[in-house]
């Protein structure tokens, strides 16, 4: 799964060109302004037969450089809510490098994949301009810009019209229940070299992967009654993710819902008899 976003006032409808390969998997996000708000048709005929499902974001003029900021703000909302670990910023402006650089160098981001080209066609790492649907001028402008050819990765596309910030779990993939979290993983290694303890009643594989976040993550049994009672009134992983963040505050709550969110399901799922083990 790829995440595009679209510098429209930079790149224009040249910068869809390959828009048409991308997959259901994938998510397309078009920044635009009053002052590139046009498409062709050629281009608008290439987006409708694209599988993704393509977000169109208006950006209100007024404000030197007010696109870029509010695309760089949204990509960093996306590296922390987001499943997703590729990121595009379609655009030929060499001003989205300091972004890349502060979200790989400056904060230590690895998990995830930050990269500036030129139109969507340049990750495939072909340059075939003749097959593209798009305008002459705007052909032309692919040429320019792809010549020096670079290594990328293959991404894939998503589309949608909605010109409101999405909320999280917009972006989340359901999580399979029987797959352990990295977290959970990480203490089950730790525990696995530790001494053996008494034998305790056996618990379902949902509890025990529970248990082995909460201790990875080291939340105290008065938080853990918090987290239990806060996933079974919630209505669904938004809800919870908001209610986590109004009782830990947001950098811990954004921590400990990314920890448990692969598990969101099996925690409303507990039955009585589990949930005093988890809560201490």
């Amino acid at each position: 799964m790829s995440v595009f976003l679209v510098d429209y006032e930079n790149v224009t409808s040249a910068g869809l060109a390959g828009i048409e390969r991308l997959t259901e998997a994938d998510s397309v996000y078009i920044f635009y302004t009053p002052n590139a708000a046009s498409l062709s048709f050629d281009a608008h005929r290439a987006i409708m037969s694209a599988k993704p499902k393509i977000n169109y974001i208006s950006v209100s003029a007024g404000v030197k450089n007010a696109l870029d900021f509010q695309l760089d703000s949204f990509l960093g909302y996306l590296t922390a809510v987001s499943e997703d670990r590729s990121f595009y910023i379609v655009s030929s402006d060499n001003g989205y490098s300091a972004v890349k650089s502060f979200w790989e160098k400056t904060m230590g981001i690895t998990n995830a994949h930050i990269q500036i080209i030129p139109c969507i066609r340049f990750i495939f790492r072909q340059n075939i301009i003749e097959s593209s649907a798009l305008p002459a001028k705007d052909t032309a402008l692919i040429r320019q810009n792809t010549a020096p050819a670079a290594e990328a990765d293959i991404p894939e596309t998503s589309v949608s019209d909605n010109h409101i910030l999405p909320e999280p779990d917009t972006f989340v993939q359901p999580a399979k229940e029987s797959k352990p979290s990295p977290a959970a993983k990480k203490a089950e290694n730790a525990a696995s070299n530790e001494a053996p303890s008494e034998k305790k009643p056996a618990l379902s594989p949902e509890t025990e992967r529970l248990l082995v976040i909460f201790k990875a993550e080291g939340i105290s049994n008065d938080a853990r009654r918090s987290i239990i009672d806060l996933a079974k009134s919630s209505s669904d992983k938004q809800h919870f993710y908001t209610s986590m963040t109004k009782k830990f505050g947001m950098e811990e709550g954004l921590r400990f819902y990314k920890a448990l969110r692969p598990e969101y399901a099996n925690i409303r799922k507990l039955s009585p008899k589990y949930i005093t083990d988890l809560k201490g």
